[in-house]
């Protein structure tokens, strides 16, 4: 084992059952990845962390995974995991369409300030995650909140060994 992650409290909860050190066999992928991210660093991305895992033979690798997230962030995270767990039994989900109010509530405010879909606007269930993650979009997140199932979104949290926050 070249590289064994022995203290990783921020993503490492997210790994399932997994062989204790990263693959040499990935370490490849790794550099390609650090490649890629110290582009879109010059183009203004402050960090980026990244999990892969072979689900054939278990290999996996990180990179950031000493990274510290907003808990909001990791929320939008759950969210999507929830999404994407529900649309492998519901395949309609995805395109699904919802529609922002033109009127209604404002969520929280954002870490950073970036693009956020437009009220009265419809967009697909896919839009949405994509809005959330990349832009990190509270309306989205919001909006995607009515579709989430909670027993799933708990549940996921609970298999992280997480309490699930209160959302409502």
């Amino acid at each position: 084992c070249e590289m064994c992650i022995i203290d990783s409290h921020n993503i490492h909860p997210i790994y399932l059952a997994e062989k204790d050190c990263e693959s040499a066999r990935m370490l490849s992928l790794k550099a390609g990845i650090d490649n890629n991210v110290q582009a879109m660093k010059n183009n203004g991305l402050s960090t980026a962390s990244v999990y892969v895992r072979d689900l054939q033979d278990n290999d996996w690798m990180t990179y950031g995974d000493g990274d510290r997230y907003h808990p909001g962030s990791m929320f939008k995270i759950v969210t999507m995991m929830t999404l994407l767990k529900s649309a492998s039994t519901a395949p309609g989900l995805l395109n699904q369409s919802l529609t922002l109010p033109a009127n209604g509530p404002v969520p929280p405010v954002q870490t950073f300030n970036t693009v956020t879909i437009t009220r009265g606007n419809t967009y697909t269930v896919k839009q949405l995650i994509r809005s959330m993650i990349v832009h990190s979009d509270n309306f989205a997140t919001m909006l995607l909140h009515d579709v989430t199932d909670q027993n799933i979104f708990k549940q996921i949290f609970a298999d992280l060994g997480l309490t699930p926050p209160d959302v409502h």
